[in-house]
């Protein structure tokens, strides 16, 4: 008849008991050899450790303690490339058909609103953060306003806004003073050109297509009013982050 084991009392389990009890008996059994074993090895590594000197966690935590010391710091990442320029900034409603042709030829179209360049991008160690308020505005012409009489294509991929000849006149006079503040090694032209930038002509698109369109959406004459003079600066990254800004009034 089928007799059930009683739980933990497995055949095997018992007869390995059984060896333990008689091992006891006859003496200390392997496990306890082995442990002593063991313990006498680890007592001998640490001894020899201790004659030979510091271990490789100590050696590790000292070299990182001489990195923060500043000897064998990581360089650190260098500055951004940082530029600076002067703007004129149109007023944005009467800029609208302007925004239009920017935003299909000009990549620039969200970072910055419709402008015209009168101090042209110079590293910022050369265009001082404190320039438009060495300036005086009122002996300078009006700039309130200015007349734009043609859209032309320049060096074959630029489509620009041109001024009639008064508004170019006083955009000039603009640009000159504002170069008697920087510095000599600077790099701006001598034949100041005054323009609009309304954007880069990609090349699978025909400069016909191109002036065709910015013609027929910009009617001329067209008179802008601009609102302020920006002194803005940027990286890499070409987003405008103003550094001062002034009203125009006159």
């Amino acid at each position: 008849m089928f007799k059930r084991r009683q739980l933990g009392q497995h055949p095997s389990r018992q007869k390995h008991k059984n060896n333990n009890q008689e091992q006891g008996q006859s003496g200390p059994n392997q496990n306890q050899r082995s442990n002593e074993q063991n313990k006498q090895n680890s007592q001998q590594r640490r001894q020899q450790s201790q004659q030979s000197g510091p271990n490789q966690n100590q050696r590790r935590g000292n070299k990182n303690r001489r990195h923060r010391g500043g000897h064998h710091q990581r360089p650190q990442t260098p500055p951004p490339f940082i530029q600076r320029d002067v703007l004129l900034i149109a007023n944005k409603e009467q800029a609208s058909t302007i925004e239009q042709v920017r935003a299909r030829f000009d990549p620039l179209s969200k970072k910055i609103p419709a402008h015209i360049t009168v101090l042209f991008s110079e590293t910022a160690d050369k265009i001082q953060r404190e320039l438009l308020k060495k300036l005086n505005f009122n002996e300078l012409p009006s700039v309130k306003t200015i007349t734009f009489k043609s859209v032309e294509i320049v060096n074959d991929k630029y489509l620009w806004l041109i001024p009639d000849e008064e508004s170019s006149t006083k955009l000039k006079t603009w640009h000159d003073e504002f170069r008697k503040f920087l510095p000599e090694g600077h790099t701006q032209e001598e034949n100041y050109v005054p323009h609009l930038t309304l954007g880069y002509i990609p090349r699978k698109t025909p400069e016909d297509e191109a002036l065709s369109y910015a013609r027929g959406i910009i009617n001329m004459p067209l008179v802008v009013n601009f609102d302020s003079v920006l002194l803005e600066e940027f990286s890499e990254d070409q987003n405008s982050r103003q550094v001062d800004r002034l009203q125009i009034t006159l």
